[in-house]
């Protein structure tokens, strides 16, 4: 989010300091979802298309395949309130019923194809615009912050002054001096999939409990993933699989059908996630501060789009309230 902000901020004139800390980034990963279904949360959906958009300027303007327009396949128990409500924000022309047969299990589930939608290359679109904006790189820890004055305090013992202070960490702790956070973090391992290219094949995403998963296949030389659908425990903001956690996966896989499909299972990750109580997300604000938090998953594919409003926020061109309101999907 810091990057996508810093990128607005520059587009709009300003100057800007991008403090990086070089801590694993609750982003990376081969690729991210972006979809228009958010069951109750409707304001999200209204997001997610605005942010198709600016995920299409960004691309052409890195003249690199950052997006894959695969769709999604939603699934979920007959009758299940998310789907129908998802499926209420949608346009007739964008979904259709999918009685096909599928690769993985999606047995006694509802299942709905829907054209809006894919998936984000993450770890491209971050190295994209790490490169682009690495003028504006200050390479160092913020362990404190007084955002009345502006003062940003590095670990190294440099000290940074502004007329604004954005903090965006994603799953890592803020520096002291700000303010309660209301958010709790949580790991997900993830298992990443050898197999064929198909680049024809959505992303599935079965929000069945307890066993609800989604998939991504292989694209453009990327291996596919698999994981559970479920937030996991209290994340510790280590990268490291427990054997218990590879275990789950394992089952999980299997249950889902992974031996009927061309898929092998080449290596496992962990994402991690600043999960709020309801999902939404949060912005604080103190003095010349901006605090964003919240994103419970689903921030990365705003990313641009978020960053456009952040800037025009702090630069006094959208009201506090107002952006609050908008990033809580409430507008």
């Amino acid at each position: 989010m810091g990057l996508c902000a810093t990128r607005s901020l520059l587009e709009r004139g300003a100057e800007v300091q991008l403090v990086d800390a070089a801590l694993p980034a609750a982003s990376r990963d081969y690729h991210r979802l972006i979809r228009v279904t958010y069951g109750g949360l409707s304001g999200y959906g209204k997001m997610a298309r605005e942010a198709l958009h600016a995920w299409r300027r960004l691309t052409m303007g890195s003249g690199q395949t950052l997006f894959h327009p695969s769709g999604i396949l939603l699934a979920g128990p007959p009758g299940s309130p998310w789907v129908e409500s998802s499926l209420a924000g949608l346009d007739p022309a964008e979904c259709s019923p999918e009685d096909g047969p599928q690769e993985w299990d999606l047995a006694h589930r509802s299942r709905y194809r829907i054209a809006t939608g894919g998936m984000l290359f993450a770890n491209r679109i971050l190295d994209y615009l790490y490169d682009s904006l690495v003028g504006e790189v200050v390479h160092g820890l913020a362990v404190e912050v007084d955002p009345f004055s502006g003062t940003t305090w590095l670990k190294s013992g440099q000290v940074l002054k502004a007329d604004r202070v954005l903090v965006a960490t994603g799953h890592h702790e803020w520096p002291s001096g700000s303010p309660g956070r209301h958010t709790r973090r949580s790991r997900q391992p993830v298992a990443y999939l050898d197999g064929p290219d198909r680049a024809d094949l959505p992303v599935i995403l079965d929000l069945s409990e307890p066993d609800g998963f989604y998939f991504f296949p292989p694209v453009a030389g990327l291996p596919g993933k698999f994981g559970s659908h479920a937030f996991g425990p209290p994340g510790d903001g280590t990268t490291v699989i427990t054997v218990q956690e590879r275990s789950d996966l394992n089952a999980l896989l299997e249950a889902r059908g992974l031996a009927s499909t061309p898929y092998t299972v080449s290596g496992f990750g962990m994402c991690h996630y600043d999960v709020s109580e309801d999902e939404r997300f949060i912005a604080q604000f103190a003095g010349r501060g901006l605090w964003l938090s919240g994103f419970s998953g689903h921030g990365f594919k705003f990313g641009p789009l978020i960053g456009d409003r952040v800037a025009a926020c702090l630069l006094g061109d959208l009201d506090e309230p107002a952006f609050s309101e908008w990033f809580a999907g409430r507008s």
